[in-house]
């Protein structure tokens, strides 16, 4: 089985280059959501914390960008707001993503 990776482009920030994973392939990511998704009130310790709350719900903080994509939050210190009520997607819906953009089944 070939893990592909490639869900990041890298994009020139003035004089540097940086990984960018929201502008990258994973955007397509919302079409995913098929389940009920869970909401919650954005409270102010996760302000520009989106990774404390991906732990919280999913219970690793690797995926505070299921929780950015879900809300077309571009910038957390900006775009969330406290009292404000975010989208959690179903971890089911997460790995279907996974699988079906980025596992192939190649020389099987």
């Amino acid at each position: 089985m070939k893990l592909t990776r490639d869900y990041y482009q890298i994009v020139q920030v003035l004089d540097k280059y940086e990984y960018d994973f929201l502008q990258g392939g994973i955007p397509k990511f919302k079409s995913y959501i098929t389940r009920d998704p869970t909401y919650v009130t954005f409270a102010s310790k996760y302000v520009g914390r989106l990774d404390l709350l991906s732990y919280k719900v999913y219970g690793t903080p690797y995926l505070w960008w299921v929780i950015a994509l879900a809300n077309d939050i571009m910038d957390p210190f900006d775009q969330t707001a406290v009292g404000n009520l975010l989208m959690i997607p179903d971890i089911a819906d997460v790995y279907d993503f996974y699988n079906a953009e980025y596992v192939s089944t190649e020389g099987f």
